[in-house]
């Protein structure tokens, strides 16, 4: 009887010990933080998050079946606070989100990029006829008049403007490009300068808003990227460009051609200093690196 009491003792003590042990796994596998890997058009996501949606955030109808808006803990929080900024600011406020990456990133169809969990795909926030806030089930082709081209849609100046105010001054994450058609680009720093916006804000909005060439103009929605997480360690800052020598034939590379990271003013970029993700004082913004022209549509 006191070896069976002693052998139950010990089975109970062994048990005990490996559902400590398997819960202190699954609480480092819960709260490990997202990785960035790679670039956003070569590259993975591990521990991503999905977006929440609330009151303020819904995901786009149309690209809700892909299940694909997993991002970086940093992309996501940025979004989010976003949301709830503009929420507070317009009650009625729902702010709705693309296609950001897979859950484990990599390739994703339709796109470029969207690879590594730091792009995001943004609908702009429209009014109707009545301006009276319109949730589409997909997105909404804005002409350079703002309205849609059926003339049921307006492009909402107040509110884009309120949320990419929230998303360049986000203390989650630095943003590096926002891909957004030229004359709604003009259209937001107009009314920023209407509304009597620091310099500052409307200089790093400017700075941040472009129109890649040839692919199609991001005339029904921003896309947002995010700089490389400080955590992410091995997230490459800038999208990989095929090198073009036509007198080398290029070399095969793990099934793909030799790549390398984009250029910028003829020289590589250095990703290797982490950007500052405090949020900037008035007048102070941090100090980015040089953007590289995107002529094409690699890492779009």
């Amino acid at each position: 009887m006191h070896w069976n009491r002693t052998l139950a003792v010990a089975l109970v003590t062994g048990v005990g010990s490996l559902v400590t042990m398997a819960s202190a796994y699954a609480s480092v596998a819960k709260h490990a933080h997202s990785q960035s890997i790679g670039a956003p058009n070569r590259g993975r996501l591990e521990h991503g998050v999905h977006l929440k949606t609330s009151s303020a955030l819904r995901i786009l109808p149309a690209v809700a079946p892909y299940d694909a808006e997993w991002a970086t803990e940093e992309l996501a929080e940025m979004v989010e606070q976003a949301a709830h900024d503009v929420r507070l600011h317009f009650a009625d406020a729902i702010l709705t989100v693309g296609q950001a990456s897979k859950r484990a990133g990599g390739e994703i169809d339709r796109h470029h990029s969207h690879e590594s969990g730091r792009d995001i795909d943004i609908a702009f926030y429209l009014q109707d006829a009545k301006q009276k806030p319109l949730l589409a089930g997909g997105y909404i082709t804005i002409r350079n008049d703002g309205w849609s081209l059926d003339h049921h849609a307006h492009f909402d100046d107040a509110r884009n403007f309120a949320l990419l105010t929230s998303l360049v001054n986000s203390s989650h994450a630095t943003i590096t490009h926002i891909f957004v058609v030229h004359y709604l680009r003009a259209r937001i720093l107009s009314y920023a300068a209407k509304m009597n916006a620091s310099p500052a804000l409307i200089d790093r909005l400017a700075s941040l808003m472009v129109q890649p060439a040839h692919v199609l103009p991001h005339d029904d929605h921003f896309h947002v990227r995010i700089s490389c997480p400080r955590s992410s360690t091995s997230c490459m800052e800038w999208p990989y460009v095929v090198e073009k020598h036509p007198q080398k034939k290029e070399q095969p590379h793990h099934g793909r051609p030799t790549l390398q990271r984009a250029r910028s003013s003829g020289r590589l970029v250095d990703d290797t200093n982490p950007l500052s993700h405090r949020r900037p004082a008035e007048g102070s913004l941090p100090q980015l690196p040089s953007i590289p022209d995107l002529h094409d549509s690699e890492g779009i």
